[in-house]
C-alpha cells in the first residue's frame, strides 16, 4: 500500500512539472524588452607570432609508408602511419636519427631517415 502511494505521488510530481512546462512555453512574457547595447565599442586584438618559429616541412620518402610513433624509437608505440609523398611539419627536435613532427595538434616521432633532407638525418 505505502508503495503505491509513493508511486502516485512520484506521477503526480511528474505530470504537474510536464503542465508547467508547457505553460510556460505559451504563456506570453508581458511588458517591454530592452535591447541589449554594448557599454563599449568592441576593439581588436593583435596576436604576437613568435619570430623563431619558421616551421620547415619534410615529405615521406619511404617506399610504403612510414609508422608515426608516440616518442623516439623502435620500440616505441605506432599512434599512425604517414604514406610516400606526404608532408610533415617538422619542429626541429631531433633524437638519435628521429624526426619529432607535428601530428594531429600535438607532437609526434618518425625515423628521420625516410624524410626528405632534414637535419635529423645527420645524427
Amino acid at each position: 500500500m505505502k508503495t503505491n502511494r509513493i508511486y502516485l505521488v512520484a506521477v503526480c510530481l511528474v505530470a504537474v512539472c510536464l503542465v508547467a512546462a508547457s505553460l510556460a512555453c505559451v504563456v506570453p512574457v508581458s511588458g517591454s524588452v530592452l535591447p541589449i547595447t554594448p557599454t563599449t565599442a568592441p576593439t581588436a586584438t593583435r596576436l604576437i607570432q613568435p619570430t623563431n618559429t619558421a616551421t620547415r616541412q619534410a615529405v615521406v620518402t619511404a617506399t610504403r609508408s612510414l609508422n608515426v610513433r608516440e616518442r623516439a624509437g623502435n620500440d616505441q608505440r605506432v599512434i599512425g602511419v604517414l604514406f610516400s609523398g606526404e608532408t610533415v611539419d617538422l619542429t626541429g627536435e631531433c633524437d638519435h636519427g628521429w624526426a619529432q613532427i607535428s601530428w594531429k595538434d600535438d607532437i609526434a616521432w618518425v625515423n628521420a631517415r625516410y624524410l626528405s633532407d632534414n637535419k635529423c638525418k645527420e645524427e
